[in-house]
């Protein structure tokens, strides 16, 4: 509540924005960022600064200014964490392949597929490779959400999957996706010095494999130690 009386409430989804309640005579009016890049959703506090002003805190999208008068969200820098204080728009591509030109094993050109999920207008930002669970026998290539408007890219990946596909198969499909995200991400803006692997069950021990045995992606000339 502001000193005004009114009482202030942010939104945790859709669009984004907050909204003035008036005690007096009960009525609501809401207010939304007119640049779309500006997302102010998620909030977890508001902070009356003046009369004018208010401070918004998200969880995920950064800190912003409030102008009462003149109806603008601004977005403000935090120290140290300056990726923190826009919003980006994020893109994303599907089922990309992975695989070199000349494959012709049929599974492969089924399975071997990537998604990729990244900030757009900005440079040199991290990536996350993905790989999904499912005991190496199921399972297919999702964004985890809380790697979601992180500013950061995923690439998340399909491999070959048990009983069709033998030890080490997943292991080199792995292997190979990592590699195409050395050799491509920074056609999209992604700094190759900044990738990061992991993964979920299945997908961890995709991911240790890769690092324990630097064989897998020194195949494709990727050192295993700059991952």
């Amino acid at each position: 509540q502001d000193s005004n009386g009114y009482i202030w409430i942010g939104f945790n989804g859709g669009p984004g924005g907050i909204c003035r309640f008036n005690e007096q005579n009960e009525s609501f009016t809401t207010f939304y960022p007119s640049n779309s890049s500006h997302k102010v959703r998620d909030v977890y506090f508001i902070y009356e600064a003046s009369d004018n002003e208010l401070w918004i805190g998200t969880r995920n999208n950064g800190l912003f200014c409030y102008n009462i008068a003149e109806n603008v969200f601004t977005p403000i820098p935090v120290m140290g964490r300056e990726d923190l204080s826009v919003s980006y728009i994020y893109k994303d591509k599907k089922d990309i392949s992975y695989l070199l030109e000349n494959e012709t094993d049929a599974y492969r050109l089924e399975r071997c597929k990537l998604d990729i999920y990244y900030p757009e207008g900005i440079k040199d930002f991290p990536t996350v490779v993905w790989f999904h669970g499912g005991g190496l026998t199921g399972g297919s290539k999702h964004i985890p959400r809380e790697l979601t408007e992180q500013g950061f890219a995923v690439v998340t990946v399909n491999y070959r999957l048990s009983p069709r596909a033998t030890n080490p198969a997943y292991i080199e499909d792995a292997a190979e996706a990592v590699a195409w995200t050395f050799k491509h991400i920074s056609q999209y803006g992604g700094n190759p010095d900044k990738i990061y692997v992991s993964g979920h069950s299945a997908g961890g021990y995709l991911t240790l494999m890769l690092a324990l045995d630097k064989s897998y992606l020194q195949k494709y000339q990727v050192d295993a130690d700059k991952v």
